[in-house]
């Protein structure tokens, strides 16, 4: 399967792990600059369960499903925080996630 799989910061016998594994995989290339764009995943009980994770989520970004995408800037969310009364940013976190 294409990508990374590991076990993150591993250090116990082969026989006795008990850490889980994780993966790296690339989906592109950022237009702007050229540089890879990668996604991860982690917490998986064997290196089977990676790869089906790793798959399916290669499957959503040839897909188009899964790529974050985000017009806005930081200033734009600072402005928008310090607009807000008190209370009222996390019940609008929680509907804008």
């Amino acid at each position: 399967m294409k990508g990374h799989y590991f076990k993150r910061d591993c250090k116990c016998d082969e026989d006795n792990c008990t850490c889980e594994w994780s993966f790296i995989i690339d989906i592109g290339l950022y237009p702007q600059t050229g540089k890879r764009r990668q996604r991860s995943g982690s917490l998986f009980k064997s290196k089977e369960n990676a790869e089906v994770a790793a798959a399916a989520l290669l499957s959503d970004v040839k897909q188009g499903n899964n790529i974050k995408v985000s017009d806005s800037i930081f200033k734009d969310f600072a402005k928008f925080q310090r607009s807000l009364e008190d209370g009222i940013y996390k019940q609008q976190l929680i509907l804008y996630p």
